[in-house]
């Protein structure tokens, strides 16, 4: 290197190392937010559109989207049975879920983050919702579910959304004796 840029370098070099050295502390400050702030929170739920096919039972409905029909597991709850091993409150529930959801309404199935997509048996798993404008605290189908004493709340070791909330409601219906709640 000759005398220029020799010059040129010794001139430039601790600048430019300076300039380099604070590139490096404003990443790693990045790094940390994004970690710490937008790390934690988990995914969005997602919402679709569904027309009722029909409730086969208290917990399980056959919905169509897109011209295509599937099974899906109402998150958050599970019913007394009603096919193979009956149990009490089972007839009762799937009637209520008839009512609440009736064949060819529209409805909004939503995900939860902590769940997964679908069940073992292939059933999608999601919260099952009047069309928003009708949307009142407790009045997706799970809500009305335990409310009414239809179901018990059932989590699966999960961190669903509306497990507080499902479970107030679950304290409630026990309390008042109501639906499988007064089985013996």
């Amino acid at each position: 290197m000759g005398f220029l840029g020799g010059f040129f370098v010794g001139v430039f070099a601790q600048p430019l190392a300076k300039l380099f050295g604070w590139f490096l502390v404003l990443l790693l400050i990045g790094t940390v937010v994004d970690v710490a702030i937008l790390g934690n929170k988990t995914p969005p739920s997602r919402e679709s559109g569904a027309q009722i096919v029909r409730a086969v039972d208290g917990d399980t409905l056959v919905v169509r989207q897109s011209g295509e029909e599937s099974r899906v597991r109402v998150l958050g709850i599970d019913t007394p049975e009603v096919h193979g091993r009956r149990e009490c409150g089972g007839e009762a529930a799937s009637r209520a879920a008839k009512r609440w959801v009736q064949e060819n309404q529209l409805v909004t199935l939503r995900s939860d983050p902590a769940a997964p997509d679908r069940d073992r048996y292939g059933r999608l798993l999601r919260y099952v919702e009047p069309p928003k404008f009708e949307l009142q605290p407790g009045e997706d189908l799970s809500g009305q579910m335990v409310s009414r004493g239809h179901a018990r709340v059932a989590a699966y070791g999960q961190d669903l959304e509306k497990l507080r909330e499902l479970r107030r409601f679950e304290r409630a219906a026990k309390r008042a004796g109501r639906g499988l709640w007064a089985c013996p």
